[in-house]
């Protein structure tokens, strides 16, 4: 008789943005295994943007630091194209990067979808992005347009530094433990593809600034 009794299913849990990124810095792996196993994670879209116009801060800073006459030195105009490039510069990141990381999770003996891998690609880069875009934020109140033309304070940008890469390894951390735990990647092979992909991009970005 009490088996023929409907029990009242939990509501979806929704999750804001906020919300999310709060999952994302304090508990990745239990958010990773509520959400990323199915279509439509909370806050997808939005997390996407966030991704994109992080990509596209990071080539304005880029253009600036190799002094290209075609890089924008105002911020009102940077934060223009940081917002309305980010929803394509986002998708790119998303489909081509995800994709990218779904092949390091088979090369590290992972299996499952590749739309789990860019699921877990896109949420353990929001700490980086979310750093990122703070940081950039802070300098435009702090330093204003002077910070195009070198006006800065050396401490301030040491802890600015200091905050990015705590970000960039906290992100590589959550890139391995969602391997690890969501597609079941080996774990000597996840540290060792991860490691050679950071040492790539530490020589790419002295070969890009000499």
């Amino acid at each position: 008789m009490d088996e023929d009794i409907q029990q009242p299913q939990p509501a979806p849990e929704k999750l804001t943005l906020p919300d999310v990124i709060k999952a994302v810095f304090t508990d990745y792996v239990g958010f990773a295994e509520r959400h990323l196993k199915e279509p439509n994670p909370p806050a997808m879209l939005v997390a996407v943007w966030l991704i994109g116009m992080d990509a596209v801060a990071g080539g304005i800073e880029l253009e600036n630091v190799l002094g290209q006459q075609s890089a924008v030195q105002d911020w009102f105009h940077i934060w223009i194209r940081i917002m309305v490039g980010g929803t394509a510069a986002g998708a790119l990141r998303y489909w081509l990067a995800g994709s990218l990381f779904h092949v390091l999770v088979l090369g590290a003996g992972g299996k499952g979808p590749a739309r789990t891998s860019r699921y877990i690609f896109l949420y353990a880069a929001l700490p980086v992005s979310v750093v990122d875009l703070s940081v950039k934020v802070v300098q435009m109140l702090v330093y204003g347009n002077g910070y195009f033309a070198g006006r800065t304070n050396a401490a301030l940008e040491g802890v600015f530094a200091t905050l990015m890469l705590g970000a960039f390894a906290y992100t590589l951390i959550l890139c391995y433990r969602g391997m690890r735990t969501l597609m079941e990647a080996d774990r000597r092979r996840s540290i060792a593809i991860l490691a050679a992909v950071t040492a790539g991009m530490i020589a790419f970005m002295i070969i890009a600034t000499r």
